[in-house]
């Protein structure tokens, strides 16, 4: 089988097998899934766009973000005041490719950065950034809207948490 998947296709083919009823056949136990799957995420790892360059540490406005990962590590990075959240998680997505530590990302994965105080949860879903007011229900689409619009202080921790879908 020589098929070679980007992540959104064998998502989406999942998805759909899942739908049918079909058995979804396990990486471990086939060994041609798992090359299929290993060129898959080569491919993705190149297209995966390389973040802005990091504002200057005296640059005026900064928002010096840490997130603890699953692992119990620690990113940090620089933003300008006016980033919008999404550039958080396209940082991830690229630290996810070249990191250790943090688990594979791409825009169809579902996590969530979650912010002590105030106590807000940031889920990227379905390529999106929603916030979670607890005790409200539904999140709030806030894809684009910037760390400063959003209260992010000169510094902010944020745990992030897999979902999954």
């Amino acid at each position: 089988m020589n098929i070679l998947l980007n992540p959104e296709a064998a998502a989406a083919a999942a998805t759909a097998a899942a739908a049918n009823g079909e058995d979804i056949p396990d990486a471990a136990e086939d060994p041609e899934l798992a090359e299929a799957i290993r060129l898959s995420m080569e491919c993705y790892k190149k297209e995966v766009a390389q973040p802005p360059e990091e504002p200057a540490a005296d640059e005026e406005g900064i928002k010096f973000v840490f997130i603890r990962l699953p692992s119990g590590k620690r990113l940090s990075r620089r933003f300008k005041h006016n980033a919008e959240i999404k550039q958080i998680s396209r940082w991830l997505f690229y630290e996810s490719q070249n990191k250790e530590g943090l688990p594979p990302l791409t825009p169809l994965s579902s996590f969530s950065l979650v912010q002590t105080f105030p106590r807000r949860r940031f889920c990227w879903l379905n390529n999106k950034m929603l916030l979670f007011l607890p005790p409200d229900a539904e999140g709030v689409d806030v894809t684009e809207t910037s760390l400063e619009e959003l209260g992010f202080q000169a510094q902010e921790q944020l745990m992030m948490q897999i979902t999954n879908k």
